[in-house]
């Protein structure tokens, strides 16, 4: 087969830090890979995203402010 779809997995008590792809061909394409391993940490949530961020703009907005009355 040409085209695979491959997915990475550690269990428990297993581990891997590096995934190495090779071909012998002329060309060789990668892309969307997915990988777990046992130990993986959970992906924020979205609405704890949007309040970093937002906390983020927060903080630059008072910089700004604080540097423009500065130069005042």
């Amino acid at each position: 087969s040409d085209n695979l779809y491959v997915n990475f997995f550690a269990n428990p008590g297993q581990s891997f830090d590096k995934v190495v792809l090779r071909a012998t061909g002329i060309a060789f394409e990668s892309d969307n890979h997915a990988y777990r391993t046992a130990n993986s940490e959970a992906v924020p949530e979205p609405t704890t995203m949007a309040g970093l961020a937002l906390a983020g703009a927060g903080f630059a907005a008072a910089r700004r402010r604080k540097q423009k009355a500065q130069a005042s």
